[in-house]
């Protein structure tokens, strides 16, 4: 996207919801166990890197976007990893 620089948005993407699922891990964290959870996150951190690369070469009107969301639920994996 032009106008955009990706160094200073991505970050942000990634980093979006890493706070909101701690947070939701502190508060219900004893439903799941410690190894649910690092299986789920890295499994889902995987999936998610394994898109990735699909979603850059999508037309440049779109991949802004569709790679700006793919590192929002990245961050929400990894969050939980």
């Amino acid at each position: 996207m032009p106008g955009h620089n990706p160094y200073a948005v991505f970050p942000f993407a990634v980093n979006l919801l890493v706070v909101v699922a701690q947070c939701y891990l502190v508060i219900s964290g004893r439903k799941f166990t410690h190894t649910k959870r690092v299986v789920a996150g890295f499994g889902g951190c995987s999936v998610v890197l394994l898109l990735l690369p699909i979603v850059v070469t999508l037309s440049t009107s779109v991949n802004f976007y569709m790679t700006f969301l793919v590192l929002v639920i990245f961050g929400a994996f990894s969050g939980t990893a």
